[in-house]
């Protein structure tokens, strides 16, 4: 017999703008709320979103979005089977600050690491 599966609080406010940012292979990525999911299609001026785990945990977290600049506005969320993940949203977040900073810059590798870490903390602060 199957036992029940647990699921979370769909993440993300509806109408709320949320980043997007690039894989390490240049892929976009949204990070909604703890939630990493990858771009499953465009429709028009909506795009569909879904779990990074979709294949290994067969989880079902879904999102649709408005398309903005430099994100999406959130239309629609899905349910998703495992709790979200705050520290990976924030290496996303970190990671494609460095290549943006590195694209722009002429400053050395770490250099810019350490603007960028710093910036990092000094918003925590």
């Amino acid at each position: 017999m199957e036992s029940a599966k647990e699921y979370f609080s769909a993440p993300g406010t509806i109408g709320e703008i949320y980043v997007t940012v690039s894989s390490q292979k240049g892929a976009p990525i949204l990070l909604l709320d703890g939630y990493v999911l990858h771009r499953e299609k465009i429709y028009r001026d909506k795009t569909y979103w879904c779990c990074k785990y979709k294949r290994n945990e067969k989880c079902r977290g879904r999102a649709v979005t408005l398309t903005v600049p430099n994100g999406g506005r959130l239309l629609k969320s899905v349910q998703h089977l495992h709790p979200g993940d705050p520290v990976e949203v924030e290496q996303y977040k970190v990671s494609h600050s460095l290549k943006l900073k590195a694209d722009t810059s002429r400053d050395t590798p770490c250099v810019i690491a350490d603007d960028v870490l710093a910036s990092k903390t000094s918003q925590e602060l």
